[in-house]
């Protein structure tokens, strides 16, 4: 089955995470996986709003379109991102923003 990871946090957090490094639990702010279909699904999981630069780490084992706001569609967001199959990237997002994931039609 097919699955988009979203990982919340603060830019020093996420920076340890992508070379591999141990990090605190606490700089982590929230995880969620969603199953992409042909139907756009957002996260219940938002961006910290802790004064630091937000980012979110995306990993995904199918092709997606993904995007970010306060009621993001990454169906019909005029800028969503497309991940190939075993894409792992990282974005930068506002405080409070949750993300949108959607199968490439």
């Amino acid at each position: 089955m097919a699955t988009t990871q979203f990982v919340f946090g603060n830019e020093a957090a996420l920076a340890a995470a992508l070379k591999g490094k141990l990090i605190e639990k606490q700089s982590i702010t929230a995880t969620e996986s969603k199953t992409p279909s042909g139907t756009a699904g957002a996260t219940t999981a938002a961006a910290p709003d802790d004064g630091g630069q937000c980012l979110c780490r995306v990993s995904t084992d199918t092709q997606v379109y993904v995007s970010f706001g306060s009621a993001p569609n990454a169906g019909t967001d005029a800028i969503r991102f497309l991940l190939p199959v075993g894409a792992t990237e990282v974005f930068a997002v506002n405080p409070g923003d949750k993300a949108s994931v959607i199968t490439q039609a």
